[in-house]
């Protein structure tokens, strides 16, 4: 079900003012509100070379008239713009504009509202819309070469129909490259909560092979058994004998999970090392006839100490998500886009859920550890 953007028109009033509020009391800089009519709503990539696309998305009750609005495009580490698209027609209440390049596909132009050959944008290059000379909405960082998009399509949430004179990653979801079906509309394919609450196990994994060569993953998911705890991000399973055959490993193997680290709590211990490692052995015992192991499609099955990459299930919950959602994990950046729900990769998911824990300061990213003497750098006794 495609999460629509209307839905959300008056709970983001209600934030607008909070937020707005919220700058004359805070010291940290952060976004500001630009009230503006018009956002940046989507940029959308076919590949994972160059955008396609751009969508702007008229937020407001009234008609827009776009000849008022322009975009500059800055390359790289450049302060002026390189490239300067100006808009044309008017743009009705609830709809979106969407500017395609003239090297996009055809699909992408046969959407499009205006094709330009000065829409060019690697991911990299920053895009400011301008109303006049007033910035009202921006994708990047003036003047810094910054990859914020990393070959995803980006589509803002529906609870962050802003105009910002500053780029907020976490006002977007990252989704694969080539998903139409999202560009030139206001939707999403999940509501904010579902998003926090994480991607579910598809169906269509548990009928892939885990792994076609014994080197290799396939993406698919296996049940497994609990054989002991190790730490936060390792935990050492039994195996069907056919996954033990493939990989010549035996029972109680250890399983590192994938995109996750935490700190150490075993050998050397670190501030919240011994609290990630209780949060996954609590997790892991809760649903201990619930496991399930999942490889990394196109991704190594070993990784150089000989312990098995995976993500690891314990029910619902991916294991290696709810680490970095909780502050426990800082995410490591290898990413495998096979590997997703609902067009958004596993890693995707952990991203924003990283960029959510570090506004809050939770834990490992920036949490003083209670069970942790700084002036000794030593652990102290836990309840």
């Amino acid at each position: 079900m495609l999460y629509n953007k209307r839905m959300q028109k008056l709970v983001l009033s209600s934030l607008l003012i909070i937020s707005s509020l919220s700058l004359f009391t805070s010291c940290e800089p952060i976004s500001e509100f630009t009230n503006s009519n018009l956002i940046i709503s989507e940029i959308y990539f076919e590949n994972e070379i160059y955008s396609d696309a751009i969508e702007l998305s008229n937020i407001s009750e009234e008609n827009i008239d776009l000849s008022e609005y322009h975009l500059e495009i800055y390359r790289y580490n450049d302060s002026n713009p390189t490239y300067e698209i100006y808009l044309e027609g008017e743009l009705a209440i609830d709809e979106s504009y969407v500017i395609a390049s003239s090297l996009a596909s055809q699909e992408s132009k046969n959407i499009a509202h205006m094709v330009s050959e000065n829409y060019l944008n690697n991911g990299s290059y920053t895009i400011g819309l301008y109303k006049g000379n007033d910035l009202m909405d921006i994708i990047g960082k003036i003047g810094v070469n910054y990859d914020y998009a990393e070959g995803h399509s980006l589509v803002r949430k529906v609870d962050k129909l802003a105009g910002k004179n500053v780029f907020d990653p976490y006002d977007f979801i990252r989704y694969n490259p080539h998903n139409l079906s999202l560009l030139g509309n206001m939707d999403n394919t999940l509501s904010p909560e579902e998003l926090l609450d994480g991607p579910k196990k598809d169906e269509n994994y548990f009928t892939l092979p885990y792994s076609e060569d014994g080197f290799t993953g396939s993406g698919g998911i296996i049940k497994v058994s609990l054989d002991h705890n190790i730490d936060g991000d390792t935990t050492a399973f039994n195996y069907p004998y056919e996954i033990l055959e493939m990989l010549d490993i035996s029972n109680g193997h250890s399983m590192r999970y994938i995109n996750v680290n935490t700190p150490e709590s075993t050998r050397t211990v670190e501030p919240w090392g011994r609290q990630a490692s209780k949060f996954t052995s609590q997790l892991i015992n809760a649903h201990a006839n619930e496991l399930f192991v999942q490889s990394a499609a196109g991704g190594a099955l070993k990784e150089t100490y000989g312990r098995l990459l995976g993500f690891v299930w314990a029910g619902d919950t991916l294991v290696n998500y709810a680490l970095v959602l909780n502050g426990y994990s800082t995410l490591h950046p290898d990413e495998f886009k096979n590997v997703s729900y609902k067009g958004i990769s596993y890693y995707s998911f952990m991203y924003n859920a990283e960029l959510k824990a570090k506004k809050e300061g939770l834990r490992v990213q920036g949490e003083v550890d209670p069970y942790w003497d700084y002036e000794n750098n030593s652990p102290l006794p836990m309840n």
